[in-house]
């Protein structure tokens, strides 16, 4: 149970951390509404993803599946990094 409650704020705040940061890159909105948005939207991603934590069928896929996701967000943010500073 503690795994799966760490899983599910830590792995969810990193998770939403780079949802945050790969929306700010792919919205086709002005810079500080991308990330206002990117903000915004991070927080239901969050809230999924501690959902997902007590949902999952065991702790190495509660665990693992949010930071691979989070991992590829990251990955698909840095490759996008040079749009992400358009006006």
């Amino acid at each position: 149970m503690l795994l799966r409650t760490l899983a599910a704020v830590f792995g969810g705040y990193f998770l939403a951390h780079a949802f945050s940061a790969m929306s700010a890159s792919v919205l086709p909105f002005a810079r500080p509404d991308r990330v206002v948005a990117g903000a915004l939207l991070a927080f239901p991603v969050w809230c999924a993803a501690a959902v997902y934590a007590f949902g999952a069928r065991d702790w190495k896929r509660a665990v693992g599946f949010p930071l691979l996701l989070a991992l590829a967000m990251l990955g698909l943010a840095a490759s996008l990094a040079e749009q992400a500073v358009r006006p």
